[in-house]
């Protein structure tokens, strides 16, 4: 389905050592006849400008070439202040739009509602990139199902921030209710329509977070006073796909976390999957005597 929607939509990706995941991504829009401007900053060890520029000259790209290891968020910010559009729709590169893609549909939930932010589903496939996933897979029954019959599990990620005193709680839920179509939330996953003033005044992203920048976006977001939702049938489907030159980077982000939480001087953080009632994730702040 063609979009119609350039005039007031521009994509943004940063990608990051992870030129197939790109390829596979742009094939996915050219393959919905994207007309919308995508905005590509690479700060990869080797950038692949050229190749992506040539083989996708359908596309209306505008490729942005940036110091090696920018960060996730330093590229973000470069391509949001090239933003001339309404809104924004911000992917990573490995994503792959669905041919049933419909966005504008999307932008009249966004402009109805008067949202600032509009997250959509992550459709996670199981993607084997190393031998180590490859025996995980095959000796779990779940997984090899998965993988085999092509299905996907979906992830909403809705969370809310609690802050008593000095400490904070996220709680994050993954439920879906078939009649409501939009969940007012606190925080998305990284696959939302934005509105560009928006983010904008709000600073953006935090360019000391290279990775592991989610929550501290959406935390300064709610500060910030911004009407952020989960919108449903809003969909992308995600193959995590990375080498180990990008592994090893990536793996920054529970450091990255930790700077957040010492940012805010959180004395207590822990994050709680409320679909399960389990603990993700927890961290107390040492105290100096």
């Amino acid at each position: 389905m063609q979009l119609k929607i350039e005039n007031k939509v521009t994509i943004i990706i940063k990608t990051f050592n992870r030129k197939k995941a790109l390829n596979r991504l742009l094939r996915s829009l050219d393959a919905i006849h994207c007309r919308c401007t995508i905005l590509i900053a690479d700060d990869s060890h080797k950038p692949y400008h050229q190749k992506i520029i040539n083989s996708f000259q359908t596309l209306s790209i505008k490729y942005y070439t940036l110091p090696f290891d920018s960060g996730l968020s330093a590229g973000r910010n470069h391509l949001l202040q090239k933003v001339e559009t309404p809104f924004f729709l911000l992917c990573d590169d490995d994503f792959m739009f669905p041919t049933e893609t419909n966005l504008s549909n999307v932008l009249t939930v966004m402009e109805e509602d008067n949202l600032d932010i509009g997250g959509g589903t992550f459709l996670n496939y199981i993607t084997i990139n190393s031998l180590k996933k490859l025996i995980r897979v095959f000796i779990t029954p779940k997984l090899l199902y998965r993988y085999v019959k092509k299905t996907p599990a979906p992830s909403a990620y809705i969370g809310n921030f609690l802050v008593e005193e000095n400490s904070c709680t996220l709680f994050l839920s993954h439920s879906f209710i078939p009649a409501k179509k939009v969940f007012s939330c606190d925080m998305v996953n990284n696959f939302f329509i934005g509105r560009t003033d928006s983010i904008k005044n709000m600073g953006g992203w935090d360019e000391t977070l290279k990775v592991g920048e989610h929550e501290d976006f959406f935390y300064r977001a709610k500060l910030a006073g911004l009407t952020t939702a989960f919108i449903q049938d809003f969909n992308v489907k995600h193959y995590p796909l990375g080498t180990k030159r990008y592994i090893a980077f990536r793996n920054r982000a529970t450091e990255m976390k930790i700077k957040f939480i010492e940012k805010w001087k959180f004395l207590f953080y822990k994050e709680i999957n409320t679909d399960s009632g389990t603990t993700i994730f927890e961290h107390k702040a040492k105290i100096n005597m």
